[in-house]
């Protein structure tokens, strides 16, 4: 089963709603910093994402926004370039319990098919994983610099947290959801 409108699947739904309720969480509990699970894997499947949907200005903020705002919080990555594995290893010698349950609309998203292609690549080829991630590193200066100069923030009109459009995602999203 493929769908090919991504507002016919829940992903980019799921993804706006998340990333809103987590920045106002933290903001609400007066956090200056988030500190995101993403791990090695995570980065180097949302490279290759960016890089076969030809979004390079989302590969230029991958790391680090680059608007600011009072109403964002920043976002840090300490397990960026820890392998998914590891963590896994590490959780179970530490009687960490894991839970692994999948999304039910997984199946429907574009990552898992990317994640298969990394996955295969890194097993054939070791240290893909690692060489992707620093590759973007290593661009992210020039990135940066082309694709901060049409970066403009303003404030949505229904909620007022900041928005690159006149009303943000999270409220697009609401509204979606809400007439449906």
């Amino acid at each position: 089963e493929n769908q090919e409108n991504s507002d016919d699947i829940p992903c980019s739904h799921c993804g706006v709603l998340r990333r809103y309720m987590l920045n106002a969480g933290a903001r609400e509990t007066g956090a200056n910093k988030l500190a995101i699970g993403h791990n090695l894997d995570d980065i180097a499947q949302t490279i290759m994402m960016n890089i076969k949907k030809n979004e390079p200005s989302r590969l230029a903020r991958l790391n680090e926004s680059m608007l600011k705002s009072n109403r964002f919080v920043q976002r840090i990555k300490p397990l960026m370039v820890t392998p998914e594995k590891e963590i896994a290893v590490y959780a179970i010698l530490k009687g960490i319990e894991l839970e692994r349950m999948e999304c039910p609309y997984a199946r429907f998203a574009f990552r898992g098919h990317v994640r298969k292609m990394v996955n295969e690549t890194e097993e054939k080829y070791p240290g893909t994983k690692f060489k992707i991630v620093n590759s973007l590193l290593e661009m992210e200066d020039a990135l940066r610099t082309k694709y901060a100069k049409g970066a403009e923030l303003k404030s949505c009109t229904n909620c007022g947290d900041p928005s690159s459009q006149g009303i943000c995602m999270f409220c697009k999203t609401v509204k979606l959801i809400k007439s449906k």
